[in-house]
């Protein structure tokens, strides 16, 4: 959905976006904060990534987690820049901030968004790409059963009470 979304973005700034999701990857998330993160990850990949003309969109199930990936190959982010990407207000370049707009907010919130969900984020860039990446545990098969028998559990009670959730 997140990609949809900036798909006039994308044309507008002459990128190409491949995505690569994996099927059936169930995640016990807030959908409306985890689309705010990943769209802030989509925006900084389309202002920074213009100039490497793609950007690759990736979503996998490895163990218990899912892996996003978003990937650009923009301008490099310098070595020393990369741990404080993070950091509420750090831009790389100020001049970054003059050219492309925005707060220095996004990527910390992502991150906050991603932490709250029990996950990690990183970030990598290097002349294969730049790279912000996320975990997040997946709900097991288990458990995504149990949530559906209580969730039917649930309407049950409900409706003999007149009242279907």
């Amino acid at each position: 959905q997140a990609t949809e979304e900036f798909y006039p973005d994308i044309v507008e700034t002459g990128l190409v976006c491949e995505k690569q999701i994996q099927e059936n990857v169930v995640i016990d998330m807030d959908p409306p904060l985890m689309l705010r993160a990943v769209n802030n990850l989509m925006s900084n990949a389309i202002k920074y990534g213009k100039q490497g003309k793609k950007i690759e969109v990736q979503m996998e199930k490895i163990k218990e987690k899912a892996v996003v990936r978003i990937i650009n190959y923009g301008h490099i982010i310098p070595k020393d820049a990369l741990p404080h990407v993070f950091e509420q207000f750090y831009r790389v370049e100020e001049s970054r901030s003059f050219n492309t707009g925005g707060s220095g907010l996004g990527l910390a919130i992502a991150k906050s968004i991603v932490e709250l969900h029990h996950g990690e984020i990183t970030a990598t860039s290097d002349a294969q790409g730049t790279i912000f990446s996320f975990t997040i545990p997946i709900v097991k098969e288990n458990e995504n059963e149990e949530n559906e028998f209580k969730s039917k559990q649930n309407e049950n009670i409900d409706s003999r009470d007149g009242m279907v959730s």
